[in-house]
């Protein structure tokens, strides 16, 4: 297992780099121009030389990524060109924030998945089957903005159960409850898709398990069918269950962004979007790398656990 590991953690190093030099990339060619929106757009050619001089934006891409990337590995993210302020002290209190609203999806996505794939599984055929099989398709494919803004309009304009927007009411002081009761709506957003793909899985895992001879001779030799179920038929559907899971994680991870922007959630997402605005692009990058990063230790953490469930995996 600890070798596993290493293995696995030596094979990221170059993985991060080019993650960090396609972040770069696409920041620095994304169309627009930051002097512009810096000093407007009557400035004059020889006051946005000047401006992209003292920014180091007439440097050559390459020159610009490896003093941004010695900057990086020396814990200097730089300073935000919108707002004059470190890109760390931004970007850092929005991550705890989007890990709030990552994780509340992440446990609607496996609570909802495993009850419902269990049971579907369980009653294979049935009504309720079909009716899951059919629901979980639809959700499956619905675009998470789209999502989030109809459950606004029903439940946050139309039935004034959930606020609209934010993390917390002024009037409430921000305690427990009230940020528990601004997460329902963002996080059942982020939650809707990657719950259906993991229903989906566990049904179809558990049913392939359930097909097996053992599980015959357990029936015939009158075991329960609840225990069949939960700790036969489930624990050896768990491996291919737990790598579909953390992809998953990634797709939600990127549904966090799409949430956090209808819902004006304080993450990551959200600031992400303002700076692209804004044309921020130290900003931006770090925002993007700790996306990126993020979904790479993601798949590394489910890797490692499907190699804790089932050690043969790392031999195939």
């Amino acid at each position: 297992m600890l070798n596993y590991l290493v293995k696995r953690l030596v094979g990221l190093i170059p993985v991060l780099f080019g993650v960090s030099f396609l972040v770069f990339l696409m920041v620095q060619l994304a169309p627009g121009d930051v002097t512009t929106l810096l000093l407007g757009p009557l400035a004059s050619e020889e006051a946005k030389a000047t401006l992209r001089q003292a920014l180091g934006l007439d440097l050559p891409i390459v020159v610009q990524y490896i003093k941004w990337l010695n900057a990086l590995l020396h814990g200097d993210f730089g300073t935000s060109i919108a707002t004059s302020r470190g890109v760390l002290e931004l970007v850092l209190p929005r991550i705890g924030n989007t890990l709030i609203l990552g994780g509340a999806s992440l446990v609607i996505t496996v609570v909802v998945g495993f009850a419902v794939g269990l049971a579907a599984a369980a009653n294979r055929g049935s009504l309720f089957d079909r009716l899951s099989v059919s629901t979980v398709l639809v959700i499956g494919n619905i675009p998470p903005f789209w999502l989030g803004l109809v459950l606004s309009l029903l439940f946050a304009l139309q039935f004034r159960w959930f606020p609209i927007s934010g993390m917390t009411s002024l009037n409430n002081g921000g305690g427990f409850s009230d940020v528990i009761w601004h997460l329902v709506l963002p996080a059942v957003t982020t939650a809707a898709a990657p719950a259906a793909v993991v229903t989906r899985m566990v049904r179809a895992a558990v049913l392939e398990v359930l097909r097996q001879d053992y599980i015959q001779v357990a029936r015939a030799r009158g075991v329960p069918e609840q225990t069949i179920l939960l700790k036969h038929a489930l624990r050896n559907a768990l491996p291919p269950i737990t790598t579909i899971v953390g992809l998953q994680l990634g797709y939600l991870l990127g549904g966090t962004l799409f949430s956090e922007v209808v819902f004006a959630w304080p993450g990551l997402g959200q600031l992400l979007y303002t700076s692209i605005v804004a044309r921020d692009l130290p900003v931006i990058q770090a925002a993007v790398l700790a996306i990126a990063l993020s979904f790479v230790l993601i798949n590394l953490a489910a890797d490692l656990t499907n190699q804790m469930l089932d050690p043969r995996s790392s031999h195939g």
